[in-house]
């Protein structure tokens, strides 16, 4: 299946199946770790920072888990679940999500993981684990940190 043949499959359906945005933030995006350590975004030694306190992400293989840089290729910050964000809230930009993707719903947003994405970095085709009944999504942030590269790829295991 080409891109196109993607795109057209999604926009046949009768609700839309992802958006995309931009927000401001009103004051700078911090994060604290568990044990109190904060980085924040206008720091340039950030990413580093993020770098430092990060281990190889693992991935759901069935009932296990595993690491593995040839299937799953990015740092996860430590910290899992704990981690506090000062700077931003994802409920600012939720209504906007509901409206665009189900307007019906009510939804809410949790941080799960913070992954920083490096030269080489990949996840392999995949889906998603739902964790809960409720879980309808996944929520992407990305933070505006400068960089190059860094193409986002579709592959279908036959066509890219």
């Amino acid at each position: 299946m080409s891109v196109e043949e993607l795109t057209a499959a999604l926009n046949a359906l009768d609700e839309p199946t992802s958006g995309e945005g931009t927000h401001r933030l009103d004051e700078p995006l911090a994060l604290m770790l568990p044990d109190g350590d904060v980085g924040a975004l206008g720091d340039p030694r950030f990413v580093d920072w993020l770098l430092a306190h990060s281990e190889l992400a693992p991935f759901g293989d069935g009932f296990t888990t595993r690491v593995d840089p040839a299937v799953r290729n990015v740092q996860r910050v430590i910290g899992r679940h704990a981690i506090t964000v000062a700077g931003f809230d994802p409920a600012a930009v939720l209504p906007a999500i509901e409206a665009r993707l189900s307007s019906s719903v009510h939804l809410s947003a949790r941080l799960t993981d913070v992954l920083v994405y490096t030269a080489g970095g990949k996840f392999v085709r995949h889906r998603d684990t739902p964790y809960t009944r409720d879980l309808v999504g996944t929520l992407v942030v990305g933070l505006p940190i400068a960089h190059t590269g860094g193409a986002f790829v579709v592959d279908d295991g036959s066509e890219k």
